[in-house]
C-alpha cells in the first residue's frame, strides 16, 4: 500500500514539474513575440476627399477583402485613405493585389512598423 502511495506522489511530482517547465518555456516564447513589433503591409486603394465615396468603395470591397479607412489631414484638406489588409509580408500583399479587379490596378503597398 505504501509503495502505491509513493508511486502516485512521485508521478504527481514528475508530472507537475513537466507541466511547469513547458508552461515557463511557452510563456517565454510568448513574451518574445509580444515584445517584437510586427510589420504590417496594406494595399492602398485610394485617397478620397469625399468620405461617402470612400465608404461606398469600401462596402463593395469588404465582401472579399478586409478594409480600413484612415482620415488624414494634408494642409486644410481631409482625405480618407482606403486600405485593404493588413498582411504580414509584402509578398502576401502583392499576391492579394494581383486578385483585385482591373479598375484598381493603380494601387500600391504601404508598409507600417
Amino acid at each position: 500500500m505504501k509503495i502505491i502511495i509513493y508511486i502516485i506522489v512521485f508521478s504527481a511530482i514528475l508530472f507537475s514539474k513537466g507541466i511547469s517547465r513547458e508552461y515557463k518555456s511557452y510563456s517565454a516564447y510568448q513574451n518574445i513575440n509580444l515584445n517584437k513589433k510586427q510589420e504590417r503591409f496594406y494595399i492602398q486603394i485610394g485617397a478620397f476627399k469625399n468620405k461617402k465615396y470612400a465608404l461606398l468603395v469600401a462596402k463593395k470591397l469588404r465582401r472579399i477583402y478586409p478594409t480600413k479607412i484612415i482620415k488624414k489631414q494634408v494642409g486644410r484638406i481631409y482625405y480618407y485613405k482606403l486600405l485593404i489588409g493588413s498582411y504580414q509580408s509584402r509578398k502576401e500583399a502583392e499576391l492579394v493585389k494581383k486578385t483585385l479587379p482591373r479598375k484598381y490596378e493603380d494601387t500600391f503597398i504601404l508598409w507600417e512598423r
